[in-house]
């Protein structure tokens, strides 16, 4: 945060002193240089947007004491998240469908039960100090139902009125009387998540207020009423019977009018107005009533010029004029001040637009969403793209879509892969002629909506869909559908031997199929979405080795081919710094002939070297048969951080590190991840089995060791099963994903001798029909788990129960069971129920951290798991305050029935110092609840259950001895990591006991 406050220091920042700063009104009648400079402006927006969104989705919120911002500090909430949100509706879906996702995903994970949201995120550490509210869950709500998701919150909404029927503001405990019981349970469940969310949040450093880290609860009016709340509400709920009388107190506010003091969080009545014209927009079609009163209001202030220093406020104020069709210079001066007040990376100034008593919040993307949506709707509208009800000709929609369906009409196919938010719709020209045109999508590849309504502003003016205008009139008249090439291509050069090579683009970016040429597309999309035109020039590192030419708007490709060649200027990075010491072309660099072959389309690049330098590594490929990217990059993660040339690094320094270039046939197996943790685990469960039940743990020896086998054999099987099914989504997630890297024969033979393995196993296992009925339950769980059309991987609730049934619940029964039956004795019901509990607890915990850890490449690859589902709030909460009290209930009735106090000396002795050295803490990852009482069940329970077990018979000293020779490794990180809890100084950089959730 400091970075930036720096370089954007107050004295740098514009300041707009009102319309008298700008004659010229920011609108289109004087040619393009208004509209280039308002996209100019977006687009810068967006890259901020970009940089500045953070890794789970969120959007920065800052808390100060000083009203100016000045000492500010994040301050995480979802509240900000919402409206850089509601901003990004205005602009085209593929142009911030990245942003949008991934914000909604945070606001997905932030939900409490009952789909309500409160203003602290679960990563704050002030998460518990309000309780939930209808400000931030109206919010948060309409937003997720903007993007597609539904929520199920009537409850809360219904339980928070008062006797005047308007919405009160914070849903605490003291109104619980009002609801049933299904909102008073709700609550309960919140505020008991809420102090669990206190645990994982780490406090900060430091603060510039100390009175902002003192109190656990922050005191809420119980009953308040706020108006500016009420139209948030209003935005989602829509209007109603059930919201009338918020709309009138709405509107009665409104029309009382007062600059300050209507409502305890906002302090300006902007804010106000603009969330009551949203909600009119949006929802509540009768705050019509009240247009007159918000453009007084607005016009006071303009003349009063208190709007223009703030582009916070003269955004709102824009935003406000656009909603309510205002006709006038007054837009233009506030469009202005916002285009003045934007700062050089694209961002605009942090500014207050909430309070509390004395602590204020705001950030520069806060600013910077409000300015984003009044800049783009005023484009549209200029365009003749906004004015939701706004005539479309003289037809209805009903003829206007027989007219677009022509042949020279909407590309149904085409209009429809472009823009998959239209699917659905009555028909994609019913989609263009309502909404389509509008948004500036264009209907077919020959035709640009946006071109057209710039260039030809007296169709634009008429806010007619241009289409229907250029079908019916504008072809006759000789306009064109496109820019002409003479404008786009000068010269003819981008169509020229050095030009755009159609092939090579058209197979390196399917997306432009059906455009109405590479060239075209280049020129008018490509280059501003970073696209390269051929292989031999880079338009990324144009643009930022020359800024003047990004700076200029000018396409990179027609500078250098027509001025930058001429000048000296270089299409692509020189080879000396992609290249170092001749490494890739070197005799283990890239091998051009193997790479070729495996990627024909780097055929046309200067080099195969020069290809793997620019792009190849960056999309996976592999330079040669002995080095894996991929595999480099995930097994070493910090040269995936550091953004190097993995094949670069591995021939300078890699190899003399030690570090390997690609997987073997045991990465496959996976046995890192199940051998030894799980095979301890699953042996712990038989020596508990035989202890219980007074047998000499040696005299089950072989029905141990054939369980081990069996366990091994299916983990291998999964292993397989796993990389195989995943391996699509591994590849658009970036994961690794070994059968990539391995002769496919060799997989599946592998597999199907597992397979074979297994079926042996069952033969001897078939004696006993329960065993066989358990090892195979591992078996078919795995395979629903991972096998189409099952997949239950991506069915929530099935997928973490099946993973736990099969790497858990069934490996521990069949434990028992086998040890049981080598004696021929029956088994024990209660010594298996517990077992069931305490292995189906701790299984499904170990999948929820696992999901949990693997959450965002999930996300990358649209995979529906329980913590995508659920968020990760409640999986956390489901998982530490739910299943981990059953997990230890179960493991304490199983230690009574052992009856050792070997057993119970052993862990008490190891939670005890857990609990002194910092306790279980429930966040996810190395030093969560599940990591720390793994090294337990894995190493220190089996080794007091052999030492119980040969105090009564020594036969069992030699399985104790057995023991420690097999494990040994495993049995010194345990000791490792005991004295490293004890003297506070030994951090592992990964865990030494593994997770045991799905493979």
């Amino acid at each position: 945060m400091s970075a930036y406050r720096n370089a954007t220091s107050e004295s740098s920042v514009p300041v707009y002193r009102g319309p008298s700063d700008h004659h010229q009104p920011c609108n289109f009648d004087a040619g393009d240089a208004s509209f280039y400079t308002l996209q100019k402006s977006i687009n810068d927006a967006l890259r901020f947007l970009r940089r500045s969104q953070l890794g789970s989705g969120e959007f920065n919120t800052l808390i100060a004491t000083k009203q100016d911002m000045s000492d500010g500090i994040t301050d995480s909430s979802p509240f900000t998240t919402t409206f850089v949100l509601y901003a990004l509706q205005y602009l085209p879906d593929i142009e911030v469908r990245d942003l949008k996702e991934q914000a909604l995903t945070f606001l997905r994970h932030e939900k409490s039960f009952g789909d309500v949201w409160r203003y602290y995120s679960t990563s704050n550490y002030k998460h518990v100090r309000v309780p939930p509210d209808l400000d931030d869950t109206a919010c948060a709500s309409f937003a997720l139902r903007q993007g597609g998701f539904t929520v199920s919150n009537e409850w809360a909404f219904r339980s928070l009125r008062d006797e005047q029927g308007r919405f009160l503001t914070w849903l605490v405990p003291q109104k619980a009387s009002r609801t049933g019981c299904r909102a008073v349970l709700l609550r309960s469940l919140n505020e008991i998540q809420a102090r669990f969310f206190r645990q994982l949040a780490a406090q900060p450093a430091s603060a510039p207020d100390s009175r902002l880290l003192v109190t656990e609860y922050d005191p809420v009016p119980v009953d308040d009423v706020d108006p500016a709340v009420n139209a948030n509400v209003i935005l989602f709920l829509g209007e109603s019977d059930f919201t009338r009388q918020a709309i009138d107190y709405l509107i009665s506010c409104i029309k009382a009018g007062s600059d300050t003091g209507f409502s305890l969080y906002y302090r300006d009545d902007v804010t106000l107005l603009y969330l009551t014209a949203r909600a009119h927009l949006h929802s509540a079609p009768s705050l019509r009533e009240v247009k007159g009163e918000m453009l007084s209001r607005i016009e006071a202030h303009a003349q009063s010029q208190t709007l223009y220093g703030s582009a916070r406020s003269a955004a709102m104020a824009a935003s406000i004029l656009l909603t309510l069709e205002y006709e006038g210079p007054l837009l233009d001066d506030f469009i202005n001040a916002v285009l003045a007040l934007q700062q050089d990376d694209g961002a605009w100034k942090e500014d207050l637009f909430y309070s509390g008593p004395n602590e204020f919040w705001g950030s520069r993307e806060l600013t910077t969403a409000f300015c984003l949506e009044a800049l783009a709707r005023y484009l549209q509208r200029s365009q003749g793209h906004e004015g939701g009800e706004a005539q479309v000709g003289s037809e209805g929609l009903q003829t206007l879509d027989s007219v677009l369906s022509g042949p020279d009409g909407v590309d149904a196919d085409w209009y429809l892969a472009q823009y998959p938010d239209a699917a659905g719709y009555a028909s994609a020209a019913a989609h263009y002629a309502r909404y389509g045109w509008r948004e500036r999508k264009d209907p077919n590849p020959n035709f640009s909506t946006q071109w057209y309504l710039t260039e030809y502003p007296d169709v634009a003016d008429a806010k007619i869909n241009p289409l229907v205008h250029y079908l019916r009139h504008g072809r006759a008249e000789g306009r064109a559908p496109v820019e002409p090439e003479a404008r786009w291509n000068p010269d003819g050069v981008l169509t020229g031997p050095d030009g755009v090579d159609a092939a090579w683009y058209l197979s390196r970016y399917p997306d432009v199929v059906g455009y109405a040429s590479p060239a075209a597309h280049y020129a008018q999309l490509g280059w501003r979405q970073g696209k390269d035109p051929n292989p031999n020039f880079s338009t990324e590192w144009y643009l930022t080795a020359y800024p003047d030419i990004e700076a200029a708007g000018a396409n990179p490709l027609v500078h250098y081919l027509r001025h930058g060649r001429a000048e000296g200027r270089l299409p692509v990075e020189p080879e000396a710094r992609w290249n170092p010491d001749g490494v890739l072309t070197g005799n283990e660099g890239v091998d051009a002939g193997w790479y070729l072959a495996r990627y024909p389309e780097a055929s046309g690049s200067l080099s195969a070297a020069a290809h793997y330098a620019h792009f190849g590594w960056r999309e996976g490929k592999d330079p040669n048969p002995n080095f894996s990217t991929q595999w480099y990059l995930k097994t070493y993660p910090d040269i995936a951080a550091a953004g190097v040339n993995p094949l670069v690094h591995y021939l300078r320094h890699g190899r003399a590190e030690g570090r390997a270039s690609r997987s073997s046939v045991k990465d496959l197996v996976r046995a890192r991840d199940w051998w030894p943790s799980k095979i301890q685990l699953v042996m712990a469960v038989a020596f508990a089995t035989a202890l219980q039940a007074g047998l000499p743990i040696a005299s089950s020896l072989a029905e141990i060791a054939i369980l081990v086998a069996a366990i091994v054999v299916c983990a291998i099987y999964v292993s397989i099963i796993n990389d195989l099914t995943d391996a699509a989504q591994d590849k658009i997630s970036g994961k690794r994903n070994i059968t990539d890297k391995l002769p496919r024969s060799a997989v599946i033979a592998i597999m199907f001798l597992c397979i074979a393995a297994g079926g042996a196993l069952c033969i001897w296992l078939s004696p006993s029909s329960l065993a066989t009925g358990l090892y195979l339950g591992s078996w078919v769980a795995f395979s629903l788990y991972s096998f189409r059309p099952f997949r239950l991987k991506e069915r929530t609730y099935l997928g973490v129960l099946a993973d736990a049934s099969g790497a858990h619940v069934f490996p521990a029964l069949l434990s028992v069971v086998a040890v049981y039956q080598s004696e021929q004795l029956p088994v024990d019901i209660g010594w298996a129920l517990f077992v069931l509990v305490w292995s189906l607890s701790f299984g499904l915990r170990s999948i929820i951290l696992h999901q949990m850890t693997d959450e965002s490449n999930d996300a990358r690859a649209k995979v529906s798991t329980y913590v995508r589902h659920v968020g990760r709030a409640r999986a956390l909460f489901v998982s530490e305050r739910m299943l981990l009290p059953l997990e230890v209930l179960a493991f304490a009735m199983m230690a009574t029935y052992i009856g050792s106090i070997i057993v119970v000396t052993g862990a008490i002795a190891y939670f005890t110092l857990i609990i002194a050295s910092g306790g279980l803490t429930v966040a996810p990852g190395y030093d969560g609840s599940v990591q720390k009482i793994t090294p337990y069940y894995s190493v220190l329970l089996p080794l007091t259950l052999l030492v119980a077990a040969a105090a009564h018979d020594r036969v069992d000293l030699l399985v104790l001895l057995l023991f420690s020779i097999i494990f040994g490794t495993s049995i010194l990180a345990f000791v490792r990591y005991i004295l490293g809890v004890i003297n506070e100084s030994y951090l592992p950089e990964r865990p030494v006991f593994r997770m045991n959730g799905a493979l």
